[in-house]
């Protein structure tokens, strides 16, 4: 008889900050992404607050962009 134990091919998390604080790798990248725009970096504490919202509320909130506006999938990209 041949018997498979049950095997286990994948394991996923959902890194919001759960297991893993990486807001500050969020305010590293964001901030450094405005600086190769000329524009001046944002206080952590927004770029915090705003992290759990997804990619499309930072380019909001670092480019000040709203979907539909002309560059904002070239930000978001």
């Amino acid at each position: 008889m041949n018997v498979q134990a049950n095997k286990i091919d994948a394991l996923l998390f959902d890194l919001d900050g759960t297991l893993v604080d990486t807001a500050a790798d969020f305010v590293f990248v964001l901030n450094n992404l405005r600086t190769r725009y000329s524009l001046l970096p944002l206080e952590e504490c927004s770029i915090r607050n705003t992290v759990s919202n997804g990619a499309r509320a930072l380019i909001q909130l670092a480019f000040n962009l709203n979907e539909g506006d002309a560059l904002f999938e070239q930000y978001r990209n």
